[in-house]
């Protein structure tokens, strides 16, 4: 009899559960996490079109005039073509589940055979407001939204950039990275020619031959 009575209890605390849980909703939470197969939840930030700003297409012949204190002489960095590739970002939410936000990006490599040198041109999402352009010549970084390339009102904005009886128009001078107040090295950039100069310390330039 005593069997029988704790059999029914434990049916009986059973089926309460069950109720409970279902009613309730008490059983154990799901995350965002449970509807990837990977259990990581992604989120992607494709280029735009904004991307119509950069004039090159990755295997482009780009010469310059080189002016340094003991030589005038050209100059001439040809592309290697562009490689895609993405940027991760991973955080984790409250629950622990992980959050990867990835970014589209691409670089091109501008090399020169005859001295070795190299420009490099990288572009990449920055989350959802649009993209920017990175470039690294002779250990400096220059770094720029692409909205502000395009935005005539930005405090610094060249109208018209003459240099060597050339003209370039809307043309933004950026200072190295975390060198913000530095114009003594400088390079000279607009969406319609690119990359136009490269000014260092008065000593050291290479300008764009239309």
């Amino acid at each position: 009899m005593k069997t029988k009575l704790k059999i029914l209890k434990l049916l009986t605390v059973s089926i309460a559960v069950v109720l409970i849980i279902f009613f309730c909703n008490c059983g154990p939470e799901t995350t965002e996490c449970d509807n990837w197969p990977d259990g990581v939840v992604k989120t992607y930030y494709h280029f735009e079109e904004d991307t119509l700003k950069i004039p090159y297409h990755g295997f482009d012949t780009l010469k310059f005039l080189r002016i340094t204190q003991s030589d005038t002489d050209t100059v001439t960095f040809i592309g290697q073509g562009k490689k895609y590739y993405e940027i991760i970002e991973t955080d984790y939410d409250f629950y622990g589940c992980q959050h990867d936000d990835i970014y589209d990006a691409y670089s091109i490599e501008f090399k020169d055979k005859v001295n070795s040198e190299i420009i490099c041109f990288k572009l990449f999402v920055e989350g959802e407001g649009g993209s920017e352009l990175e470039v690294f010549y002779k250990n400096k970084r220059f770094l720029e939204s692409l909205f502000f390339i395009d935005y005539s009102s930005m405090s610094g904005f060249i109208t018209e950039f003459r240099i060597l009886g050339m003209r370039f128009y809307r043309v933004h001078p950026l200072p190295p990275v975390n060198e913000w107040n530095n114009y003594k090295d400088t390079m000279y950039y607009n969406k319609f020619n690119g990359m136009i100069r490269f000014a260092y310390d008065s000593t050291y330039s290479i300008t764009l031959l239309k």
